[in-house]
């Protein structure tokens, strides 16, 4: 056993030596301008379709820079760049759906060493990494969009289905976009912002890590953000339906918020919350945490109730005054409120 241990430390041993030798190879050869690989070659391409075919978008692309943006006539238009010898992208209609895929290439070699080559080839492809998708006002379906380690900025269009974002690793920016139905958004780790933009019927979105930004924005059902970790900041957002935001960690800032009811469920973490509205209640359940919290009227308008484990609280254990509601339960940690006219809250 020992003899066969020292032999595995010595292949162990010629093995890195071979991978040093062979960047110091690489580098020799980068330096006398030959490469042991061919660069990939791209090529612009075109791709149209009768947007009266579609009934959704279907993207699941890595790696890779997306623009959907209103277009004129009729038919869905879609301008990429792709390998010209070994395409890796793949647009096709099936039973109404377009779909728009990028396959996973190459082939991984155990003892491949990149040439530096390589490495300035990666940073100078940037250009054939994108791809614009120009929908006319016609197409009336439905978005799923999917990225991995790439950008999708969509802006100025109406959506009359459903949009559903995806993304790991990158980010999904929506802009200026009326949504005739729900809006989701399932975010591994990135950044996800939507600005100025109208759901008529429910948002959801699900972060495992990450930072969620939402600016002006309407929302005509009900409004629910769940993460795992990160950070949600919201600013100038109307919800007709209940609210929910609910976390494991992370944080929540606030300003401009209104909503029928608040639901704040949290594990652990931070609110920061200021200008908040409601119609009927606010209701905080959480296990740890720091939480501020300005309401937009007069204490007088609300009934409150407070039960705490440990941990502190500004609000009296039971108020009994308006229609309106706000209950608090906390295991631990703090709670501070405040409302109109009374910024230090009471």
């Amino acid at each position: 056993m020992k003899r066969f241990g020292k032999a595995m430390i010595v292949a162990g041993c010629m093995v890195v030596s071979g991978v040093i030798l062979g960047c110091i190879g690489n580098a020799i050869i980068y330096v006398s301008g030959e490469t042991t690989k061919n660069d990939p070659v791209y090529e612009e391409k075109y791709y149209s379709i009768a947007a009266d075919e579609i009934d959704k978008i279907d993207l699941d692309m890595y790696s890779d820079d997306i623009k959907i943006e209103p277009g004129d006539g009729d038919e869905i238009e879609i301008t990429y760049w792709d390998e010209v010898e070994e395409p890796n992208i793949q647009i096709s209609e099936r039973n109404g759906t377009l779909l728009i895929d990028k396959k996973t290439s190459g082939t991984f070699h155990l003892f491949y060493i990149p040439t530096f080559q390589d490495l300035f080839d990666a940073m100078d492809e940037d250009d054939a990494h994108e791809m614009t998708i120009t929908v006319p006002q016609s197409y009336v379906g439905e978005y799923d969009l999917d990225i991995a380690s790439g950008s999708i900025y969509m802006s100025e269009l109406t959506v009359e289905g459903e949009l559903i974002v995806y993304g790991t690793s990158g980010s999904i920016t929506i802009e200026d976009v009326e949504c005739m139905q729900d809006i989701r958004a399932d975010i591994t780790s990135g950044f996800l912002k939507l600005q100025n933009v109208e759901a008529q019927g429910d948002y959801k979105s699900y972060l495992t890590s990450g930072n969620t930004q939402l600016e002006d924005m309407t929302v005509a059902g009900n409004f629910e953000v769940n993460f795992t970790s990160g950070s949600v900041n919201v600013t100038n957002v109307d919800v007709e339906g209940a609210a929910t935001f609910e976390n494991t960690s992370g944080g929540v800032s606030c300003d401009g918020f209104s909503a029928k009811e608040v639901y704040l469920n949290a594990t652990s973490g931070d609110y920061d919350l200021t200008q908040v509205a409601v119609e009927e209640g606010i209701y905080l359940d959480a296990t740890s945490g720091d939480f501020t919290i300005s309401l937009s009227d007069k204490m007088e308008n609300y009934s409150i109730d407070t039960d705490l484990t440990s941990g502190s609280c500004n609000l009296p254990q039971s108020y009994v005054n308006g229609e309106k509601r706000i209950w608090v339960s906390l295991t631990s940690g703090s709670a501070k409120f405040s409302f109109e006219g009374d910024a230090d809250g009471k």
